[in-house]
């Protein structure tokens, strides 16, 4: 830990991993989602993937392989700890860009989720161990008239 930090209550820590967890997403980051995920850890996106969370992360490779760029924002988010074991309810808005703005093909998708998450302690660290998301409203916008993607602005590499 570097000098000064202080360690991090769990709510606190189970707040960072939501966030890891979304932050990771949208830069295609799998190795860091596999991180956020127990072992045997099963989910519900559009149906049930795991148990394992080789089958999430690999369900989640293929559905973001769509996009061509995403940006996932929680917030809302109710935490309960009770010992090593919480649960948990995050809101978010998912903005997902199907083809660069501007072009033929472009369109937006704007997606209200849900999340209901069971988390648990593994070595040290809290993890998800089941991850339920439910899409509560969608729409879609063309994306022809909008401006494009910046490809060559790299995000900030994640804190270390």
């Amino acid at each position: 830990m570097p000098a000064g930090a202080r360690e991090l209550e769990p709510e606190e820590q189970i707040r960072a991993l939501i966030t890891r967890y979304f932050m990771a997403l949208d830069r295609r980051d799998f190795d860091s989602i596999e991180r956020c995920f127990a072992s045997d850890a099963t989910a519900w996106y559009d149906r049930e993937y795991g148990p394992g969370r080789d089958a999430i992360v690999a369900y989640l490779r293929t559905a973001m392989s769509r996009w061509k760029a995403t940006a996932h924002l929680g917030s809302n988010v109710e935490i309960v700890i009770d010992d090593a074991v919480a649960r948990g309810r995050v809101d978010a808005v998912a903005y997902l860009v199907s083809a660069q703005p501007g072009s033929e093909n472009a369109r937006i998708r704007v997606r209200g989720l849900r999340y209901a998450d069971t988390f648990a302690l593994a070595d040290g660290r809290w993890v998800f161990t089941r991850r339920e998301r439910l899409a509560t409203w969608s729409f879609d916008i063309d994306g022809r008239d909008l401006t494009g993607i910046d490809s060559a602005v790299s995000p900030p590499p994640p804190p270390t």
